[in-house]
């Protein structure tokens, strides 16, 4: 109403009145306003507003001299990354317009970016891209020593806009250049199982959902329909987590109600919390999908196959069932990071921010990288073989002796706080 009082919004970057339709600069000053308040309550690591909004103008006026300077919405994403990265690295900015990508499962280890698998029917998929192959670079931009993050957001784009990457078929091989069209993907979340050798059932996760439980649930009963089972191999290498609270379900599955499977701490309250078996989620009670076979699920003989890809829920659901000695963790250790990452959508914006916003530990208090008891090195993209079953099916019959439990992880290797981000 004309006369009446505009609420000003106290940033040294700009002011936004919201007594009227908001033009460019008034809604980027309500954008910027509500990622401070976002920030400041949920990330991580504190900030006080005077040093996001110092942090805001200083981002602006880097981005004022390229040919961009006169686009509000350049400017506003270069407000809002410069306070991310005053609050750390480990966070980024995201347009729910350009969520789209290629379909690419990678890892950036030691050596570059090592690619985990090409999701089915995704554009990457189709070119040939396969498990094993290593990105050199994207839109000709070197990836070697590249953050991951970074070379997430080089990849996501707006649905219809085309993207090149090098890619190599071994670090020997010449790189061949791939012209791909970003589509929207739908993320593979559907297990694979089969009957192994030895009566031991094979479940591969790709990544948790929000039926992980169910599907569970099905590849077992499907199994039990051949015979007896004598003991079960989660695979959860390049398994980035998905959905976490599905983690913590399938972990809950072959763990007894009152064992803790993960503590949360961050500086929001809502962050800070334990979760045991039993507690929330449906893990337990009269909607539990598992219930009717938990009795096998907690007596069955259980190896958890990871690798430097297993994260997040994936992560969380090994480490749980290595510290209560419940499973024979294998394979190769997992990255290490603890970091619960939230995704923060902003009013009147398609823009969104990814941050951190809790930590994970282990039910031991331990540093959350999971160290496999028994190294083996397996590439990603090969299908076991009835040897490397066997010699699974020799290590689950020890631990189905009496009195037999997996051995305890190894502490030092696991206690590594020299490694844990702060």
């Amino acid at each position: 109403m004309k006369g009446a009082p505009c609420p000003a919004l106290a940033l040294a970057a700009t002011l936004a009145c919201a007594c009227a339709s908001p033009g460019p600069r008034e809604a980027e000053g309500l954008i910027v306003a509500s990622a401070i308040a976002a920030l400041r309550e949920n990330h991580l690591n504190d900030a006080s507003e005077r040093e996001l909004e110092s942090a805001c103008a200083a981002g602006r006026n880097a981005a004022r001299p390229s040919p961009l300077a006169l686009d509000t919405d350049a400017l506003t994403r270069a407000c809002l990354g410069a306070m991310l990265a005053r609050l750390g690295d480990d966070a980024r900015v995201l347009d729910s317009r350009a969520m789209a990508g290629t379909g690419i499962e990678f890892a950036a280890r030691q050596g570059g970016v090592r690619i985990l698998r090409a999701l089915e029917g995704s554009p990457a998929q189709r070119a040939g891209v396969s498990a094993g192959d290593i990105l050199s670079s994207i839109d000709g931009v070197p990836v070697d020593g590249m953050a991951q993050g970074e070379v997430t957001r080089r990849l996501l784009g707006a649905p219809g806009t085309s993207v090149t990457l090098a890619v190599r078929s071994s670090p020997t091989a010449p790189a061949r250049d791939i012209a791909l069209t970003r589509e929207k993907i739908l993320p593979l979340e559907r297990p694979e199982w089969r009957r192994a050798p030895g009566n031991i059932v094979y479940i591969r996760f790709p990544r948790f959902g929000t039926d992980s439980q169910e599907q569970l649930v099905e590849a077992m009963r499907a199994a039990l329909e051949g015979g007896a089972i004598e003991g079960l191999v989660l695979d959860l290498r390049g398994n980035a987590g998905g959905l976490l609270v599905a983690g913590v379900g399938i972990a809950a599955a072959f763990l007894p109600a009152s064992a803790t499977v993960v503590e949360f701490r961050g500086r929001a309250a809502g962050s800070n919390l334990k979760l045991s078996a039993d507690r929330g989620q449906g893990f337990r009670g009269e909607s539990d999908p598992l219930a009717p076979l938990r009795p096998l699920l907690q007596s069955l003989p259980l190896a958890v196959w990871i690798d430097a890809g297993s994260a997040g829920g994936a992560a969380i659901a090994a480490a749980a069932l290595q510290d209560h000695r419940r499973a024979l963790v294998v394979g190769l250790p997992t990255a290490g990071s603890d970091l619960v990452t939230t995704l923060l959508a902003l009013p009147s914006s398609t823009l969104v921010l990814e941050v951190p916003t809790a930590r994970w530990l282990r039910p031991s208090g331990r540093h959350a990288r999971v160290v496999p008891n028994f190294a083996i090195d397996w590439p990603a993209d090969a299908v076991p073989g009835d040897d490397l079953f066997a010699t699974l099916a020799g290590a689950l019959r020890i631990m189905a002796q009496p009195g037999e439990i997996a051995p305890r992880p190894p502490g030092k290797a696991n206690d590594n706080h020299n490694g844990r981000k702060q």
